[in-house]
């Protein structure tokens, strides 16, 4: 993560921390339907991998000759932390693909303000693909005051997470992932348990797309996007609960030209101490087949006014405040 202090951060402005961020009254249920060419699903293709890294260990290490082509500790395994080492130090095109054995990673090496991978973060100059088989990392040991988020994407970089739980992580921006230029997808796999004294509790995106595709987050804090700030989002068949914010608890998106779509998901048990479980900032934002249920706020589900557009989809419960704040597309 880079060495320069963090900025203060405020809704509807960029999110990165070397900027100004960008980042129960029951009522019966409101269901809202709309036309059905809504939006079309979005297709994916896998990429052929630049190279690919096997993990063989658990323990969080340096690789002992970075620029070799070999992940390899100085014991001779292939940690996480290696394989993105030597993975920044590759030029074929394609991403890095690190595929991790059924196992827990710790992530936890001290030492923020680096940009080398060497301590704290996981920086990514360049993209990569993360794929388990019930696997985890768990960067928890990085959390705290004075701790760090998982991965750190530098411009030209991008994560993909397949199959992979990650719980853990502290950070000023991004508790658990903070994006600067790449996006970040998530393909049947979790984030828990991050926090951001700013902005996105799990995951703060500037300048990229966050994709959740079959996915979890939970348990994210920050002060503006509990769970993410981003300038778009395009989250199908996932969820986010139990995570908070002043303002926007779920998600704060912050670009008001890009188009984001909540498809077939939940966003549930949220709380916004003053604003919106889900905030819009004026862009084209798609609501369907969903539920916002049972969120604590005090301004309402979702703000973005006429640009929302709401089809098939349930809002209901939300305590101490409304469903709807203002109007929708329907």
């Amino acid at each position: 993560m880079p060495s320069t202090p963090d900025a203060p951060a405020r809704p509807g402005a960029p999110s990165s921390e070397k900027a100004t961020a960008r980042l129960r009254t029951r009522r019966p249920s409101v269901v809202l339907f709309a036309a059905a060419a809504l939006a079309a699903p979005l297709l994916t293709a896998c990429e052929p991998a630049a190279v690919t890294f096997t993990v063989t260990t658990a323990a969080d290490a340096v690789d002992a000759n970075i620029g070799d082509g070999i992940c390899a500790t100085a014991a001779g395994a292939c940690s996480v932390r290696a394989a993105v080492q030597e993975g920044n130090t590759n030029t074929d095109p394609g991403p890095v693909e690190v595929v991790l054995q059924p196992l827990e990673v710790a992530i936890g090496l001290p030492g923020a303000n680096e940009d080398a991978s060497a301590t704290g973060d996981l920086d990514l100059t360049r993209r990569f693909r993360f794929v388990g088989t019930t696997s985890a990392i768990n960067s928890s040991r990085l959390a705290g005051p004075g701790g760090d988020r998982l991965f750190d994407v530098h411009p030209g970089g991008g994560v993909e997470i397949i199959d992979v739980g990650v719980r853990g992580g502290d950070a000023p921006v991004g508790g658990l992932i903070r994006a600067v230029g790449g996006n970040v997808t998530l393909t049947r796999s979790s984030l828990s348990n991050g926090a951001a004294t700013n902005v996105g509790g799990l995951i703060a995106s500037d300048g990229g797309t966050v994709t959740l595709t079959d996915s979890a987050l939970a348990l994210g804090t920050a002060q503006f996007g509990g769970a993410v700030a981003a300038d778009r989002l395009v989250m199908a068949r996932s969820s986010i609960v139990l995570s908070g914010a002043g303002e926007g608890a779920a998600v704060l998106l912050t670009d008001p030209a890009a188009a984001s779509s909540i498809d077939s998901s939940t966003i549930a048990s949220t709380t916004a101490s003053s604003g919106h479980a889900v905030v819009s900032p004026g862009a084209a934002l798609t609501i369907r087949d969903s539920a916002l249920v049972s969120n604590t706020t005090t301004a309402g589900a979702v703000s973005g006014g006429a640009a929302v557009a709401i089809g098939n989809s349930v809002l209901s419960d939300q305590t101490a405040g409304p469903d709807c704040a203002g109007a929708v597309t329907s």
